[in-house]
């Protein structure tokens, strides 16, 4: 708790071997779209087929349940996910905040980000600017531009790399400035 107030975020312990496993085969049985989705990063929220959305968002859930009762208390999962980066071309993803999803006077929305293999700048790990969640106003969405919009080049400066190893639990406060590189490695990035 202490490390997400100040700084934003803190690594959650990991998911274990045998859960990284199970989510690799749930996206391995889940994902068919054949490379047709577009673009260098792919997000099952965002997927046109909303049975496919709902079955990965429950099916994550049910393998996650005992990590996130282990680590929240009154907590509420609002969406489970893949996020898939490519390799290649296209696949980083711009310096942002997550949008506003709750009432956040009331409400602490925190992501919590597991990759289901080792990351690396070289895979495009995640990239974040301490305490950013602090500078910030909290109203943030795709509709208006970010508060930082004219400081984008500056503020790179002030990203650090956070390498996970399979499994890492990265949790996050949803107002912390963050990116991605492109993924320069052989492999997708789950």
């Amino acid at each position: 708790r202490q490390s997400l107030l100040e700084i934003g975020y803190c690594i959650g312990g990991n998911i274990g071997v045998e859960n990284v496993k199970r989510l690799r085969e749930l996206y391995a049985a889940l994902h068919n779209f054949g490379g047709n989705e577009g673009g260098g990063m792919f997000y099952s929220l965002y997927s046109d087929d909303l049975a496919y959305r709902q079955k990965v968002h429950n099916e994550i859930y049910e393998i996650l349940k005992p990590v996130y009762d282990n680590l929240l208390v009154d907590y509420k999962t609002v969406i489970n996910s893949f996020i898939v980066k490519k390799q290649g071309k296209g696949s980083d993803f711009t310096l942002h905040q997550d949008s506003t999803g709750l009432d956040e006077t009331v409400y602490s929305p925190l992501s919590l980000w597991t990759p289901l293999q080792d990351t690396d700048l070289n895979n495009g790990t995640l990239c974040v600017i301490p305490k950013s969640h602090r500078m910030f106003h909290f109203l943030r969405g795709i509709s208006f531009a970010a508060p930082f919009a004219a400081y984008q080049e500056v503020l790179f400066r002030y990203l650090q790399p956070i390498n996970l190893k399979a499994g890492d639990i990265l949790m996050f406060d949803n107002r912390l400035v963050h990116y991605s590189h492109t993924n320069e490695s052989t492999q997708e990035r789950i």
